[in-house]
């Protein structure tokens, strides 16, 4: 896959990751990022996916 398509497809899915995230889909949003960190893995991913891990887990009782 060409690089530019590439940084294409992670811009779709990180505004895809910040939709599910606004909305408190959080399991939704570490789906996104997965993809996301498999087609450019960089720190903000993983940071951003550790994230919406963390409020997954705090908030899948309410």
């Amino acid at each position: 896959m060409p690089l530019s398509q590439c940084f294409q497809n992670v811009a779709h899915i990180v505004c895809m990751f910040l939709q599910a995230f606004r909305s408190n889909d959080f399991k939704e949003a570490v789906t996104y990022y997965c993809r996301s960190i498999c087609l450019l893995p960089t720190a903000a991913s993983y940071n951003n996916r550790a994230l919406a891990r963390m409020l997954f887990i705090c908030f899948q009782n309410d």
